[in-house]
């Protein structure tokens, strides 16, 4: 008996189910170390009203004091809206409470001590977040013939995030950035050099938590080396933008 001949739709039909089989699509479930690196960013960045952000006013407080200011040893507290300036890339809205406190040595300014807290939200390209941020910063140099002023403390910032990407993640984040040490030029307050250490650690929605650890070297005004967990990224310190090494 002879083979009865498959038909040419089956034969096409089969060719076309076989081609057309995708390929199975796993998923991101947690932050990776190059989003971590973006959080990092945004944190130290002035588009975002970041550290530099923070260094800039507690810089330009210090150089605006007259006198003896509000005496030394005085709590000088007040609060500020910030709002993203038409140069920015990134979209922010902030209330800011300042406390500001000059510490003397025989009736003379010798350093500062700035309490701030930061509530509100950001807005950028790959990343958005509600958070609250807690900085402590201890300036120094205020009297004498220095045209740098030195900075140390801790800057922390905790709240929810949304990843903007293939993949959107969605959770909860704190960063903590522990300033070594911080060189800012008196007349400018451009950033001159500095270390610091950082962790980014948080919970993504229904998934997974993350933690990594890094460093940043300040190299200027505009630039800081980002080490987490051995990878390198150079991070903008205006816009931001982040790139691996």
């Amino acid at each position: 008996m002879m083979n009865k001949p498959i038909p040419l739709f089956a034969v096409v039909l089969c060719c076309l189910l076989t081609a057309c089989k995708k390929e199975t699509v796993v998923k991101a479930t947690n932050i990776s170390n190059a989003q971590a690196a973006v959080m990092a960013a945004t944190a130290l960045a002035s588009n975002a009203y970041g550290l530099a952000s923070i260094k800039n006013d507690i810089v330009l407080y210090s150089k605006n004091l007259s006198g003896t200011g509000k005496g030394c040893g005085v709590v000088d507290s007040f609060a500020v809206a910030r709002q993203e300036p038409v140069t920015s890339n990134i979209n922010y809205n902030y209330g800011l409470g300042y406390y500001y406190t000059v510490n003397c040595n025989d009736a003379l300014q010798d350093n500062l001590t700035a309490n701030i807290v930061a509530t509100g939200s950001f807005d950028a390209a790959t990343l958005t977040s509600v958070n609250t941020s807690n900085i402590g910063i201890n300036l120094s140099s205020l009297a004498g013939t220095a045209t740098t002023y030195s900075l140390t403390g801790t800057y922390q910032t905790a709240g929810n995030f949304q990843t903007i990407d293939d993949t959107p993640l969605a959770g909860s984040n704190t960063i903590n950035i522990d300033i070594q040490s911080l060189v800012v030029t008196k007349s400018s307050r451009a950033i001159v050099s500095g270390n610091a250490n950082i962790t980014i650690t948080g919970t993504v929605k229904n998934k997974n938590a993350f933690s990594y650890d890094g460093t940043v070297v300040f190299k200027d005004a505009t630039t800081a080396i980002l080490n987490i967990d051995g990878i390198s990224y150079t991070v903008n310190l205006v816009t931001a933008d982040v790139a691996a090494m």
